[in-house]
C-alpha cells in the first residue's frame, strides 16, 4: 500500500487506479457492467412495452 500512495504522490496528477467494473473499458466494449448498472436497466419502464390486458377470471 505504500509504494502505491508513493507512486500516486510523485506522479503528475496521480490517482488510484479505478478497478470497479465499470471503470473498465475492455469490460464496457463487450456490454459486461456492474450488478447496479444491471439492475438500474431492469428497472426502467420499456416505452415499446404492450400492456396486456386481464380477464375476469385472472382477477379472481
Amino acid at each position: 500500500m505504500v509504494l502505491m500512495s508513493v507512486t500516486i504522490l510523485f506522479k503528475k496528477n496521480g490517482r488510484f487506479p479505478n478497478t470497479h467494473v465499470c471503470g473498465n473499458k475492455h469490460l464496457r466494449k463487450q456490454g459486461i457492467s456492474s450488478a447496479q448498472t444491471q439492475d438500474k436497466q431492469a428497472q426502467r419502464e420499456n416505452p415499446m412495452a404492450v400492456r396486456e390486458r386481464r380477464s375476469k377470471t385472472d382477477n379472481e
